[in-house]
């Protein structure tokens, strides 16, 4: 088992090929993912990386969904994962490659982003 603690972002109504200065629009909110993997299943078994993300209980949301008005900047959040008391990640959103309107404006340009869809964005570093 592996572990990733991820910014989700959640859709507010359908958008389609959305331009990244429009992309914030769209957002209802944000929320925590846990982006579970059973690497085995992952890496060892051929075909895509999905199979080890989709078991039961995989990738749990929230518990919150936090609305943009609340967030003073979603790119200044910490980020950070515990298991059994040990900080196995503790990052901040200014360290993503990409702008969440970045990512969902991307996403946007190939599938219809329907309401409360969820994109999840990646992970931050492990601690040191």
């Amino acid at each position: 088992m592996d572990w990733e603690v991820e910014l989700a972002v959640v859709i507010n109504r359908d958008c389609s090929e959305v331009s990244t200065p429009h992309a914030l629009e769209f957002i209802a909110g944000y929320c925590i993912c846990h982006d579970v993997s059973e690497r085995h299943s992952q890496t060892e078994r051929g075909g895509q990386w999905v199979k080890g993300k989709s078991f039961k209980t995989f990738g749990p949301l929230g518990p919150w969904l936090v609305t943009p008005p609340s967030v003073p900047n979603i790119h200044e959040a910490r980020l950070c994962l515990d298991i059994n008391d040990e900080r196995m990640q503790d990052g901040n959103t200014n360290q993503m490659i990409f702008s969440v309107a970045q990512i969902v404006s991307y996403v946007s340009q190939f599938m219809l982003l329907r309401a409360g869809d969820v994109i999840t964005t990646g992970t931050p570093r492990a601690s040191a």
